[in-house]
């Protein structure tokens, strides 16, 4: 957490777990964001110091073709929840700043704004893996 963030309160995240791709190969990061508040919150970036680069992406698809779009903001509402997973919302990792090995655990920091952080460790899952 940075100096002046706060953990942001009613939201969590559950069931994060990252691809571990060969050498350095961009990975990605899925989970299941949950609002547990009675405001509109919106998610403003995603970081990790695990990886030099970290981005939000969404997947869309046209004229059959799938293609990768950066996502900015992630407004999610009151009482609702949005998962990230393969084929659509995920968080692009790029150039990992140390090995990374099934098994072990990487962080996130989820950023809120002015509403402060949410903080999570995901699991290190085999590139294979397709599901949460």
């Amino acid at each position: 957490m940075s100096p002046g963030e706060a953990p942001a309160q009613g939201l969590s995240v559950s069931s994060c777990w990252v691809r571990t791709m060969p050498a350095q190969l961009p990975s990605a990061a899925y989970l299941t964001l949950r609002n547990e508040t009675a405001q509109r919150v919106t998610l403003t970036d995603v970081r990790s110091e695990a990886f030099e680069h970290v981005m939000m992406h969404g997947t869309q698809k046209e004229g059959g073709m799938a293609r990768m779009v950066m996502v900015h903001d992630l407004p999610l509402d009151p009482g609702a929840q949005i998962r990230f997973a393969p084929g659509g919302l995920h968080v692009m990792l790029e150039r990992a700043t140390r090995p990374l090995a099934v098994g072990q655990t990487v962080p996130l920091q989820l950023v809120f704004g002015d509403r402060g952080t949410v903080d999570v460790d995901c699991e290190l899952r085999p590139a294979s893996t397709v599901a949460q």
